[in-house]
């Protein structure tokens, strides 16, 4: 499907309160509208990446929104998550079709062409795939299927209601500080594309002035100040700090009103 425009986004919406979502109003009108308000109400499902696979935020968000295209018809809400050692994205989906009314139903032969989706992704964009481990038990559910399955590139999971999903994700946000990053970069390197590329990896960023710029992430200052200075030279100049939430600002580069959304 092409994921409802405005519910494509990362950390920020999944971190809100589930019934202050223009997501969640527009599921439960689906709902409504089709007379589909009992039984499985979402799907929860997670695409995880290895700690140590070379992959940006974007690039992951990118690969999620792919994966979203499996469910056509359905209103889903993704979003990337860069405050754990590893980079993964959730999918929330509608258990209604909004075209046709009818249910989605998970089982293993779907989650089966899930998985091989997300491999065929994986290796589309050079990541690695490691091969599932076979279980021959007659009968096995889905909840030992995805057990069978742990350490594969990617994690499904169902959950009941979408407060699971939103209850979760307040949990992954509460230790997420702003912190400012300040920085003079001297001959002989100045290697301005290494910086950036550490600096955006934080997932949620913008830049404030030539050399300011503003990031969230659950890491401290001196483990943001040790990342950035792995790609520094030794007599360049570099500050680390985190903010309260108060701040004033004049003509910056980002703009305003993202400030105000994310400080």
């Amino acid at each position: 499907m092409k994921p409802v425009p405005g519910r494509t986004q990362k950390l920020s919406a999944l971190a809100a309160s589930p019934r202050e979502l223009p997501a969640y109003q527009e599921f439960m009108n689906t709902k409504r509208l089709h007379d589909k308000n009992d039984g499985r109400m979402f799907y929860h499902m997670i695409q995880s990446f290895k700690p140590e696979e070379i992959l940006t935020p974007q690039t992951a968000h990118e690969i999620a929104l792919k994966m979203a295209e499996q469910f056509p018809g359905f209103e889903i809400l993704v979003a990337t998550h860069t405050d754990r050692e590893h980079i993964h994205s959730h999918f929330i989906i509608n258990s209604v079709n909004a075209d046709t009314g009818k249910k989605y139903h998970s089982n293993l032969e779907s989650l089966q062409q899930l998985r091989e989706v997300s491999d065929r992704l994986c290796l589309a964009y050079g990541l690695s795939v490691i091969q599932p481990k076979h279980c021959k038990t007659p009968g096995m559910s889905a909840r030992e299927y995805r057990s069978a399955d742990k350490g594969q590139s990617w994690k499904l999971q169902l959950a009941i209601t979408i407060e699971d999903a939103m209850t979760m994700a307040r949990k992954e946000a509460v230790h997420m500080t702003s912190k400012v990053i300040e920085y003079d970069l001297r001959s002989p390197g100045r290697n301005y594309d290494d910086l950036y590329t550490v600096i955006k990896g934080y997932g949620k960023w913008a830049r404030l002035t030539e050399s300011t710029w503003f990031i969230k992430t659950d890491a401290t200052c001196a483990q943001v100040r040790d990342k950035l200075l792995s790609v520094m030279d030794a007599n360049d100049r570099l500050f680390v700090g985190e903010l309260d939430g108060c701040a004033a600002w004049h003509n910056t580069i980002c703009s305003s009103e993202y400030l105000r959304n994310n400080l």
